[in-house]
């Protein structure tokens, strides 16, 4: 699961994963400014994370690292970056971590759940066609 102002999504462990492997190594590529120091200390946080965690544990913790209106807009940017970096990357390099084969179009397809989920986007569907994000209700 993963979760972030008012919705939720339900997201597999194996997606969790993939994100927290891949998207590190975007991030290395990337020339970010000094100030955005935060994400490469996110990204660490992500790769110690998926190493120790998992079956049910993965948490990207959206909600702790996105604290500000500019840190919102600064992920989303990075996002639209790892799309890009993801659909240059040989698909033979994403399909299995740890055991979980994954499709490109899925892992393209996990960061437009994330964002969908930080913008409350419920409208967003798997590729079954299936919901995946809803409102949390207190």
């Amino acid at each position: 699961m993963i979760n972030f102002g008012g919705h939720w999504a339900h997201a597999h462990d194996n997606e969790q994963i993939m994100f927290m492997t891949h998207a590190p190594e975007c991030l290395a590529q990337m020339a970010l400014p000094s100030g955005e120091r935060w994400l490469h200390e996110w990204a660490a946080y992500w790769i110690d994370h998926r190493i120790n965690n998992g079956n049910g544990c993965t948490d990207l913790a959206l909600q702790e690292h996105l604290d500000s209106h500019e840190k919102v807009e600064v992920f989303r940017t990075f996002l639209a970056e790892y799309r890009r970096w993801l659909k240059k990357m040989p698909e033979t390099e994403l399909l299995d971590i740890g055991g979980y084969p994954m499709s490109l179009e899925r892992v393209v397809w996990f960061a437009d759940l994330i964002e969908a989920t930080i913008d409350g986007n419920s409208a967003l569907r798997d590729p079954l066609g299936r919901e995946r994000i809803v409102p949390i209700r207190h």
